[in-house]
């Protein structure tokens, strides 16, 4: 009797212990000390430290800091991403489903936006951890498909089908990252969400959509259905290949590039 009590209560610990885990694991604050920008951001030219220490201030890498340096509000966007990247913010953990749960930033019990999303276009990648089931912290994913309207794809949950979603709604993630592949250009990208659009939308939801052939599939979910936008053009986004494909799988892909992080740290892929 007492080996089995010994034995439920290290099962106990354990679960509690990966449960803290899980919950700990799930938001990254910046590790480097808030300094002043303005002397590296009024710069003609910056150099690969000073696109690494802009990176570690705001969560923005360099394809979208180039993008915006070319902008009159360039300094005002860098020292508001840096503002709403050293916010602390009160992470609440609250309940999707029966066995799925979802960290968001609330203020009286009303939903808040955490960050602001930087400048996005079709065929761009959003990935999220702050959702988990079970201990698997295994977020979510869409794909932009209309960047000029502000939309994106997504597949979401049991008895849902695949639709066209706000993109702005991915500021109330309290975890975020913006992928890209690399040097594909805009018309290849273009190309993608068109078809997505096309053919994966209206697709009904199933954690058990496993990747084949078929074309369009009949079952889909987050991340599946980003990794069956690009197989007709010939990128395997899955970065181990498996029958499954996940987030945390697209955020290792070597064909793609970060370009915004927020509640993610800027020196891993998940």
């Amino acid at each position: 009797m007492k080996k089995i009590i010994l034995l439920i209560a290290i099962i106990t610990t354990i679960c509690l212990g990966s449960t803290y885990l899980v919950k700990q694991n799930g938001f990254y604050y910046p590790s480097h000390s808030k300094i002043d920008l303005i002397p590296i951001l009024t710069k003609p030219i910056l150099t690969s430290a000073d696109y690494q220490i802009i990176l570690e201030q705001t969560g923005i890498y360099q394809p979208i800091v180039d993008q915006l340096q070319q902008t009159p509000s360039f300094v005002a966007r860098m020292l508001e991403f840096q503002k709403e990247y050293y916010d602390p913010i009160n992470i609440v953990k609250t309940n999707m489903s029966i066995i799925t749960r979802w960290d968001q930033f609330l203020i009286a019990g009303k939903r808040q936006k955490v960050f602001e999303l930087a400048p996005y276009q079709n065929g761009d990648i959003f990935l999220t951890k702050s959702t988990y089931t079970f201990n698997w912290r295994h977020g979510h994913a869409g794909i932009v498909v209309d960047a000029a309207n502000g939309y994106v794809l997504e597949s979401f949950s049991p008895g849902s089908v695949s639709r066209l979603q706000k993109a702005e709604n991915w500021e109330y993630y309290t975890t975020f990252k913006m992928l890209r592949p690399v040097g594909k250009t805009n018309a290849f990208l273009d190309d993608v969400a068109a078809n997505a659009i096309a053919t994966l939308s209206g697709i009904p939801y199933n954690i058990l959509a496993f990747k084949h052939s078929k074309k369009p599939p009949n079952i889909t979910h987050c991340a599946h259905i980003i990794w069956q936008a690009y197989i007709p053009f010939k990128m395997n986004i899955d970065s181990n290949r498996g029958l499954f494909v996940s987030p945390q799988d697209i955020a290792k892909s070597d064909l793609l590039e970060p370009l915004q992080v927020f509640g993610f740290d800027p020196n891993t892929t998940w």
